[in-house]
């Protein structure tokens, strides 16, 4: 693998940023506290609506079953306003300060782990530092701890062979399953 250039030249655009964010949601998405959240919530809706006195609406329903279906509306279109809206939206705000992201920076990569320099320094995080990882077609994301990330966009990589090349030398040390390590 020597004949292998690995060093590329790193910046993220807002889209991966997205991206990003993006692949971070569903990844909370699945985990189990938002489940027991969402069970508890209907849980406590169906308890509510118990609770309310029984008055006709004009299109047959009672107030507990007006209740019960907005309520499970919004918790159906929540996630996705947030994904679709609401993530884009502070994703564009959080971009607009984040100078580190503009600006470019030299990335290499070993067995050891990857090395980045900047005009701010350089520094080397070494592969069994990081937690778990995950990505999708644009990003490939690592984590330091369960909310500090590392962004890395695929298209840095000039082929097919430089980024698996990269993802071997992820996988040799984190392993193939994707997401945080328990």
């Amino acid at each position: 693998m020597s004949d292998i250039q690995r060093s590329v030249e790193l910046d993220v655009t807002k889209d991966e940023f997205k991206s990003f964010a993006r692949l971070i949601y569903r990844y909370h998405l699945r985990r189990f506290w938002f489940k027991s959240n969402l069970i508890l919530a209907i849980w406590l809706t169906a308890l509510f609506a118990t609770q309310l006195p029984d008055v006709k609406w004009s299109f047959g329903l009672t107030s507990s079953q007006v209740l019960c279906v907005t309520l499970a509306l919004i918790a159906f279109l929540w996630p996705i306003l947030n994904y679709l809206i609401f993530i884009p939206i502070a994703v564009d705000k959080e971009y607009k300060y984040r100078k580190d992201l503009k600006s470019t920076c030299s990335m290499s990569w070993s067995e050891d782990g990857i090395k980045t320099t900047s005009d701010r320094g350089s520094w080397i995080t070494y592969w069994s530092d990081y937690i778990g990882w995950m990505d999708n077609k644009k990003v490939t994301v690592f984590f330091m701890s369960p909310n500090m990330r590392t962004v890395i966009p695929k298209r840095i990589f000039s082929n097919e062979t430089q980024l698996n090349d990269f993802r071997q030398c992820l996988v040799n040390v984190l392993g193939n399953r994707q997401g945080l390590r328990p």
